[in-house]
């Protein structure tokens, strides 16, 4: 498979991005071992920000010839299907939040799946849509809180976003693009 731009990056930004993408996963991993946080929870988005920022990890950090692969490719097209279905079905994510955080987990996914199957970062005329919806979901990962913070009447809006996790994912989705 040719590679018109590097699947990876170099240097301290790769390795940052490769480590907050393992923070996200070992905290939703985290979450789902936790008995009391579990009852609260949506199990199936805690395990796609587990499975999406793994396969975030290894886009950042693995060899390229497993990430541009196609069983790779594959798998996080699986992924975002699998997801897609979790957001059309479950009657839990049609909650705000649920929604929000289930739907930007099957385009990451779907991202991810994109780029490895086209050997390349960016992904030609998806690149843009691309951006625009994690620089949205960015915006919103930062802006959420700060509305609830300083608009009293929105306090009581269910958060549409986890923020730093939401941020974490989102940002790397964008380092992926640049």
């Amino acid at each position: 498979m040719a590679m018109t731009h590097a699947m990876r990056l170099s240097g301290p930004w790769a390795a940052a991005a490769c480590l907050a993408a393992i923070a996200v996963a070992l905290f939703h991993l985290g979450r789902l071992a936790s008995a009391p946080a579990r009852r609260r929870l949506f199990v199936p988005a805690e395990l796609g920000h587990v499975a999406v920022a793994a396969a975030m990890a290894v886009m950042f950090g693995g060899p390229p010839r497993v990430v541009s692969s196609l069983p790779f490719a594959a798998g996080c097209l699986a992924l975002a299907g699998l997801l897609l279905v979790v957001v059309m079905v479950h009657p839990a994510c049609c909650a705000p939040s649920e929604w929000s955080c289930c739907s930007l987990l099957v385009v990451e996914a779907a991202a991810m799946g994109c780029m490895a199957g086209a050997g390349r970062w960016p992904v030609g005329d998806l690149t843009d849509w691309f951006v625009v919806v994690f620089a949205g979901a960015a915006l919103a990962a930062v802006g959420g809180p700060l509305l609830r913070r300083f608009r009293p009447a929105w306090a009581g809006v269910p958060s549409i976003t986890p923020v730093a996790s939401r941020l974490v994912m989102a940002g790397g989705m964008l380092i992926m693009l640049r």
